[in-house]
């Protein structure tokens, strides 16, 4: 070949291959939580398998403690609100690890009242700086402990962030330095933040990462970059490129006259899949409705533009959900899972992509109160005083229920539970397969000696559930009663009831409403075994949900004795027991195409876990001690379906 051809060859295989990107250090995603132990269940687990096969290599896990007001001077956990638990981190850490990811460790810090923490300015920095020192410590060692290769000292703190802290933050990062060997970050919003209830119209209180006055203590600049990209709704794939080229000039500039040593990463970064995100993407609503498209164009404009910068080293998109089957075509909510966006990173990252979620899901115990509250509180909007304790009085499956009190008649909200875990994860699969086949069931007990007698004449009991697009669907008087008779009523709600409820939200939250006209003392009703039933009947012993009752469902049954998972809880007892055992081996090797083929070896638990079983067995066998049960009985209700 003569040396012009070689030459035009080669200018051929230029013209023609696809234009390679820059890998950046960090094909990241954001990781949140919003339940107690969430990071622990094993739908979490699925959505970390999930999240990998779309191509992250780094994820940065999430997690909040709270302070009560922005003048307060100490954190706590608060699980009321949407605290993890140490060991559910822990679990979530070596989960990513087991994966082949990267840690990003992120302890968050919230405020009570729903304060942004941009305005936290406590009334005695020297203790609040010991108080959140003592914090990141604790996670620190835990990181240091575990190997996790990042760690972000604190998150949009735009009023802490004034010179006069400087020192304090100087003592926290070497405190960090002495107990962490991995590299340290901050998560800089990027823009000062402006008080509304500010002494002055939108008081400026500072900050944002160009007012950061200690980069240069940090391994890495960190941006919460939610810049606006677009100032007209609908905006082109390339003008939106054109924005992010303008904005990455604009931070090149500032990082190479400031910190030109340092690289840049986009500790949070997002988008909503609704109209007008790309406008103000820390998630004001236009009301133009849902917009997939909007949300993969300002994923790919973003990685487009930033992966040619070699000063910056990635992104962590905000945010993956520990729901597997989160997102979809009608949800508006930040994830990118199943929808566009997701396609457009399994590109960017080079992941085969995740595979389609199941059809269905299975009949479950959802709530039995064994383990304590599980999670009700009152709302805070209830019409009425009122209080939820778990109680030994009128469990319909176990030995506990939940008692709600209510102090006033009329009408009003008394409690209610956001779905978490597993419980989420299967929810979503239900309204996404199709609600026609769901229903909802619990027990609901009415005790004379629990309602004031004096003068009522009805009790009644309504149900609601809404999702995180404020979606609200409510069935009134699923239970009625004249007040007057003890009673149990089993409730039996399609979830075509529930009208308007999409698939794929970030969460769901059931809630429950006394009403009647007892006078002005306390009633008390007991609620007990709220299933999902699949009305096609699944499989029985079919715990892992694939169509077939075989030793991975053995494997469920075991690991679940020592979890809170109620998924191979066969019998719908509120617990997984040696009961359930015995369903599995009864249909081991059935599936839903029919029996099995031929003989199968059944697996037995091993001997010393068989004679403890035997041993839990007997005890659970014993009679309940404790009050009364109270048989069902008809009830009063205009729907049919309530009673049996």
């Amino acid at each position: 070949m003569s040396k012009l051809a070689a030459i035009v060859a080669a200018w051929l295989i230029l013209l023609i291959a696809p234009r390679a990107r820059a890998e950046p250090a960090y094909r990241g995603m954001s990781y949140v939580s919003f339940g107690a132990n969430d990071l622990a269940s094993s739908a979490s687990d699925l959505s970390l398998e999930n999240m990998r096969a779309v191509g992250t290599d780094t994820v940065a896990l999430n997690f909040w403690w709270f302070q009560d007001t922005v003048n307060s001077n100490a954190m706590a956990e608060d699980f009321s609100r949407y605290s993890s638990t140490v060991s559910s981190i822990e679990h979530a850490i070596d989960h990513i690890h087991s994966l082949g990811m990267k840690v990003l460790l992120k302890p968050m810090l919230d405020v009570d009242d729903g304060t942004w923490r941009a305005f936290i300015n406590p009334s005695n920095p020297d203790l609040w700086f010991t108080n959140y020192t003592n914090y990141l410590g604790m996670f620190a060692d835990i990181a240091e402990a575990k190997g996790v290769d990042l760690f972000s000292i604190g998150c949009e703190m735009n009023a802490l962030e004034h010179p006069a802290h400087n020192a304090r933050w100087a003592n926290l990062i070497s405190n960090l330095r002495s107990r962490y060997s991995g590299a340290l970050t901050y998560s800089a919003n990027h823009s000062p933040a402006f008080d509304p209830d500010g002494p002055g119209p939108l008081t400026d209180v500072g900050g944002g990462f160009d007012a950061v006055g200690w980069w240069d203590q940090l391994d890495y600049i960190g941006i919460d970059a939610y810049f606006s990209i677009a100032n007209h709704p609908n905006a082109t794939l390339s003008e939106l490129a054109a924005a992010w080229d303008a904005r990455a000039n604009s931070i090149e500039a500032w990082r190479n006259a400031n910190h030109p040593t340092k690289q840049v990463i986009f500790t949070e970064v997002g988008y909503r899949s609704l109209g007008g995100s790309t406008q103000a993407p820390w998630g004001q609503d236009f009301g133009l409705g849902i917009d997939l498209q909007e949300q993969a164009d300002a994923y790919e404009a973003l990685l487009s533009v930033l992966s040619a910068r070699s000063w910056w080293d990635g992104a962590f998109w905000w945010s993956w959900d520990t729901n597997p089957y989160a997102g979809g075509s009608e949800d508006t909510g930040f994830t990118p899972q199943n929808k566009p966006a997701q396609a457009v990173l399994q590109e960017f990252y080079g992941g085969p992509g995740p595979p389609p979620p199941p059809t269905g899901a299975p009949t479950q115990t959802l709530f039995s109160w064994e383990t304590g509250l599980e999670n009700w509180q009152v709302p805070n909007f209830h019409g009425r005083p009122a209080s939820v304790e778990q109680s030994t009085e009128h469990p319909t499956a176990g030995d506990h229920s939940l008692g709600v009190t209510q102090t006033g008649d009329t009408f009003s909200w008394d409690a209610y539970v956001t779905l978490t875990g597993n419980a989420l994860a299967d929810f979503s699969l239900a309204l996404a397969d199709d609600p026609s086949r769901y229903r909802l069931e619990f027990d609901v007990t009415f005790d004379t000696d629990f309602i004031p007698q004096n003068s009522v004449t009805f009790m009644q009991v309504t149900m609601a559930i809404n999702n995180s697009a404020g979606d609200w669907s409510q069935v009134d008087n699923v239970a009625a009663t004249n007040g007057r008779t003890n009673e149990t009523i089993h409730v039996d709600l399609p979830l075509t009831s529930f009208a308007g409820l999409a698939a794929g939200s970030s969460s769901y939250s059931l809630y429950l409403a006394l009403n009647g006209n007892w006078g002005s003392g306390d009633a008390t009703l007991f609620f007990d075994n709220v299933r999902l039933v699949n009305i096609d009947a699944p499989l029985t012993g079919d715990y892992n949900g694939d169509g077939h009752v075989d030793a991975g469902d053995y494997v469920a049954w075991r690991n679940a004795l020592e979890s809170r998972d109620l998924r191979a809880d066969g019998n719908l007892n509120g617990v997984v027991d040696w009961r359930d055992y015995q369903l599995w081996k009864a249909h081991y090797g059935e599936s839903l195409g029919g029996p099995g083929g031929g003989s199968l070896s059944v697996p037995e638990p091993a001997a010393g876990l068989l004679g403890l079983l035997a041993t839990v067995f007997t005890i659970f066998s014993l009679p309940a001690g404790g009050g009364r049960r109270i048989l069902l009985s008809s009830c009063s209700s205009a729907l049919p379906s309530v009673c049996r």
